[in-house]
């Protein structure tokens, strides 16, 4: 009985191309990133207004356990009030960590809960970002805010 000897199999390579880039799958880090990428994706969005030290109307911006950046998402129906926040429509505010971001938002929500029917607004936390909806906003135009953030900002 004669067997003749396997051959050895030999490694397939594939080309490479050197000018490809790897899919990215970090979601935005700041609230820009986050905001602008929710306003594509929500008809009713107009445009983000990126709040600084001296438009931030709250004077949280910067500050320890406070939000590192927040962009104001204008929708279309809602009326500013003194200064570009939540009034315009929603707002996304990111923070260093997620604790600073859960206490912002357990503290919006006693507040709010304290005013009743007076001050009312929809709010999501992802992560270390936060997004704020008026309370002004029909609940079927605040769902799909969420929806979208959700899918930019991680459940």
């Amino acid at each position: 009985m004669s067997s003749a000897a396997a051959e050895p199999e030999q490694p397939t390579t594939a080309a490479v191309d050197p000018t490809a880039t790897a899919p990215t799958t970090a979601a935005p880090k700041d609230a820009h990133s986050i905001a602008a990428a929710v306003a594509a994706d929500v008809k009713s969005a107009e445009n983000t207004v990126d709040l600084t030290e001296d438009t931030d109307g709250n004077d949280l911006l910067g500050r320890p356990h406070q939000y590192t950046s927040a962009t104001v998402i204008n929708i279309q129906g809602a009326t500013c009030g003194d200064g570009p926040g939540v009034d315009c429509g929603a707002v996304v505010e990111v923070f260093d960590n997620e604790a600073d971001a859960k206490a912002r938002a357990k503290y919006i929500d006693s507040v709010t809960a304290s005013l009743g029917s007076a001050f009312v607004e929809y709010d999501t936390q992802a992560g270390n970002a936060l997004l704020r909806v008026s309370g002004s906003v029909k609940p079927s135009v605040a769902k799909q805010y969420k929806a979208a953030f959700l899918d930019v900002a991680g459940s």
